[in-house]
C-alpha cells in the first residue's frame, strides 16, 4: 500500500464517520418526533385527567367543610383550620403508604406476576 492510499483510506474512513454522525443525528431527530406525534395525545389525556381529578377534589373538600359546618353543633365543633390541618397531615402520611391493592390492579393489568 502506498503512501497515498493509506492517506485516502483514512480520508474514507474519516468522512464515513462524520457521515455517519449525521444520519444518526437525522434518525434521532426523527425518533424524537415519532414519538412526540404520537405521545402527545395520550400526555394530553392524561393532564386533562389530573385537572379534572384536581376540581372533583377540591370540591369535594368544600362541600365536606360546608356540610360539616352545617351538621355539626358550634358546641362541638373544631376551628376549621385546625380540621383541615390534620386532614393534610393525614394524607400526606396516607400517599407515602405502598398501596398494594393498587400494584396488584396494576400487575394484573400488565400481565405481571412479579409482585
Amino acid at each position: 500500500m502506498t503512501l497515498a492510499e493509506a492517506v485516502r483510506s483514512y480520508i474514507d474512513k474519516g468522512l464515513s464517520i462524520d457521515g455517519y454522525s449525521a444520519d444518526i443525528s437525522f434518525i434521532r431527530t426523527q425518533i424524537r418526533e415519532e414519538l412526540s406525534a404520537l405521545l402527545m395525545p395520550q400526555i394530553n389525556r392524561l393532564i386533562k385527567i389530573i385537572i379534572k381529578t384536581g376540581l372533583m377534589s377540591v370540591g369535594s373538600f368544600y362541600l365536606q367543610c360546608d356540610a360539616l359546618a352545617g351538621f355539626v353543633s358550634t358546641a362541638n365543633r373544631r376551628p376549621l383550620e385546625q380540621s383541615i390541618e390534620t386532614a393534610k397531615k393525614k394524607a400526606a402520611v396516607y400517599l407515602k403508604i405502598k398501596d398494594n391493592l393498587m400494584d396488584d390492579v396494576f400487575h394484573s393489568l400488565t400481565g405481571d406476576d412479579a409482585t
